[in-house]
């Protein structure tokens, strides 16, 4: 995928997106460009993790407070769902953003009716947009409890360790 993001400032009032941000794909050129629009929204760039893969990102959680997840719904070792699933489960707190190359259809509403918290078609990824679709999801988060059944503590090792089929 080779195409321009465009760059737009954001006046300092508004409000920050905080803390480490796990980006999920397995194409690295749409890491690289997820990894720089989430920068030019103003996360810091030490901020922002990137993999390729589920089974990366269950690594990476379990090591680091993350944040929120820009994740691809099609990865070799999860598609669909499956890494809907797995990451809200291990992130109950965290906002959790689908990011495609596909137009929106039934799959991107069923991730939304699952527990991702907003959509992002990856051919309109722009600066100014992505800032306020994750600003969205963290003022989501903000004050909301753990979600009915989420586990925690020792259940999330549980999570880290099966692969997904």
């Amino acid at each position: 995928m080779s195409r321009a993001v465009a760059l737009v400032s954001t006046p300092a009032s508004a409000p920050a997106i905080v803390g480490r941000w796990l980006v999920v794909d397995d194409s690295p050129s749409d890491r690289r460009l997820m990894e720089e629009a989430l920068i030019e929204a103003d996360v810091e760039r030490h901020d922002v993790v990137s993999v390729g893969s589920i089974g990366a990102a269950r690594q990476v959680i379990l090591a680091d407070d993350i944040a929120g997840v820009l994740l691809d719904l099609s990865l070799p070792d999860a598609s669909g769902l499956e890494g809907v699933a797995v990451l809200s489960a291990m992130l109950p707190d965290a906002p959790l953003v689908v990011v495609t190359a596909h137009p929106a259809d039934s799959l991107v509403y069923a991730a939304l009716a699952q527990g991702a918290d907003e959509y992002v078609n990856k051919g309109d990824l722009e600066i100014s947009a992505l800032r306020d679709v994750l600003i969205r999801a963290q003022g989501r988060r903000i004050g909301q409890r753990r979600r009915p059944g989420a586990p925690s503590g020792r259940a999330l090792d549980k999570l880290a360790t099966p692969a997904v089929t």
